[in-house]
Parts: C-alpha cells; sequence; structure tokens
C-alpha cells in the first residue's frame, strides 16, 4: 500500500515539474512579444545602439567587442566570440540578479556580410535552498505563492541550505539574420504569429530555409549548458533513460529523438553521446524552492 500511495506522489510530481516547465515557455514566448515591441517603443538606453522598425519586424544594431579573447568559452565551441556576446546582448535575457544567459547558434546560410543563424539561448543562475514546511497547509501556501523571495514560505517554513545546483529562468530559440560591418552587428528577427513564414520568405535565402525546416529540437543545447557548468562551477545531473546501442564521439553522430520519447511530458527528453555512447536522457533544471517539501519530523 505505502508503496502504491509513493508511486502516486512520484507520477504527481513528475506531471506538476512539466506543467511548470510548459507554464515558463508560454510566459517566455509571451515575454519574448512584450519586450521586443517594448524595445522598439522606447528610446535607446545605450548611445551606441540604434533600433529601427520595418512591418513590425525588429532590427537593432550595435557593437560587441570581447576585449580579451583568451577569456571568450565561446570559441571553444567553434562559436564568434563577438557575435556570441552580441547575441547574448540582444536577443536573450535575465529574470534574477543572480543570473546569466548563454546562447549557441547553427549556421544556416552566408551572403556576403551577413550570416543567417538558428539561434538558442538560456538563462542560468545557481541555487543553494530548499524548503521545508512543518504540514500540508504550509506546503501548499508557500507552493502558491508568487514572491520570488519566497517571503511567505521564509515566515511558515525552513529554508535549507543544500549542495549548489545550476536550475533555468527564461529561454528563447528563434532565426536570425546578422550583418557584421566594421565591427558593427546589425540584427533582424522575425515577427511572430501570422507575419513569421512571410518575414522568413523575404528576408532568408533558400538555402537558409531550407536548413532551417531540418533542424529538429535544439541541437546546441549541450554547448550552452556546458558553458553554463564551467561558468557557475555547478554541475547539472542528466539522468539516462535508455541507451541506443549506438557508438558515437560526438552528439550530431546520434540518431533523433524517438517519438516515444519526444510525446512524454514528465521531462524534455534528448539525445545525447556520452562515454561514447548514444543515449536518451534528460537534464534536471528544476528549482527545488519552487517545490516545497513536509518537513520529516523523525528528523
Amino acid at each position: 500500500m505505502l508503496s502504491k500511495v509513493l508511486t502516486i506522489q512520484n507520477f504527481m510530481k513528475a506531471h506538476l515539474i512539466a506543467l511548470v516547465i510548459i507554464t515558463k515557455l508560454f510566459l517566455v514566448a509571451c515575454a519574448v512579444d512584450s519586450e521586443i515591441h517594448d524595445d522598439l517603443a522606447d528610446s535607446p538606453t545605450n548611445a551606441r545602439e540604434n533600433t529601427t522598425i520595418e512591418d513590425w519586424s525588429y532590427e537593432k544594431t550595435g557593437i560587441s567587442s570581447i576585449e580579451n579573447v583568451a577569456d571568450c568559452d565561446a570559441s571553444q565551441y567553434d562559436l564568434d566570440c563577438d557575435m556570441t556576446k552580441f547575441l547574448e546582448e540582444t536577443v536573450a535575457w535575465t529574470t534574477r540578479s543572480n543570473a546569466r544567459n548563454f546562447c549557441a547558434y547553427d549556421i544556416l546560410d552566408t551572403q556576403d556580410s551577413a550570416v543567417y543563424l538558428q539561434v538558442f539561448c538560456e538563462e542560468f543562475y545557481p541555487q543553494d535552498e530548499k524548503i521545508l514546511c512543518p504540514d500540508e497547509a504550509s506546503r501548499k501556501h508557500c507552493f502558491m505563492s508568487k514572491d520570488d523571495n519566497k517571503e511567505a514560505c521564509r515566515q511558515q517554513c525552513d529554508i535549507q541550505k543544500v549542495s549548489p545546483y545550476l536550475t533555468t529562468g527564461s529561454a528563447i530559440s528563434v532565426p536570425v539574420k546578422i550583418t557584421r560591418e566594421n565591427g558593427n552587428f546589425s540584427i533582424w528577427m522575425p515577427r511572430d504569429g501570422s507575419g513569421y513564414t512571410k518575414d522568413l520568405k523575404e528576408h532568408f535565402s533558400p538555402e537558409a530555409h531550407e536548413k532551417l525546416r531540418s533542424i529538429s529540437g535544439i541541437p546546441q543545447r549541450h554547448i550552452y549548458i556546458e558553458r553554463a557548468e564551467k561558468h557557475f562551477g555547478v554541475g547539472v545531473p542528466f539522468d539516462i533513460a535508455e541507451e541506443m546501442g549506438q557508438s558515437c564521439s560526438t552528439h550530431d553522430e546520434c540518431a533523433i529523438l524517438p517519438m516515444n520519447y519526444a510525446t512524454r511530458s514528465s521531462c524534455p527528453y534528448e539525445v545525447q553521446c556520452r562515454a561514447n555512447q548514444c543515449v536518451i536522457g534528460c537534464y534536471d533544471f528544476t528549482d527545488y524552492t519552487d517545490f516545497p517539501e513536509i518537513k520529516n519530523t523523525f528528523e
């Protein structure tokens, strides 16, 4: 009977985590649309930036320069340091003071001074707390709190320090066109919704279109996750669900994610090359302060 209750609790927790992930992705999509249009409406706060608008697509110009290229970790992954920094300053954003965003990209096409990219960015921040509440009522009240500082939780529950772990916030995946001339970068992004396809047809080359259609999932995610791990000095657990029986030396050599994993809501599964074997697994970026637990009274 006890094992059955625990199984049900684990099932409910997995789906609750999945619901939080889906909600975050929805809020990210809304925030991207809002932030872009707010940025277009406001005057630039940086004198080196110039924001213009054409048919409600998004353009931004600026200068990005790495003072010490040796300090740029992006070059280890065949990413252009200046371009990566520019993307992290213009495309991505953070929602916490202790967070930093990391980007990676796939090159779709290059023409003269323009390069077409599929950009992937995600916000990361370290956490070293979890919340233990005395009973179900306080746990529920803490869970429903909208306060990022968890003040309601701190009043009723115990905040326990744990080994640091890494978790995520905002994220974006978007095709862009970047033009670089004399160290200046200009970026263009398509509109959301009904204008998306029209914008890509007008601004992207046929070659860029073709490669964009072939991209599945977020193939460069492992790059910016590794960059975040090195920056914060905190590793991220990768739970392996299944070995695919295929040897490999890079992630690209592995087959695509099977449909029976792609449709699961309990975790965003992906395929990786680990110890020269293709495996299916999932990163655990759970912020445990979002999921307070009931304190064990026998401790």
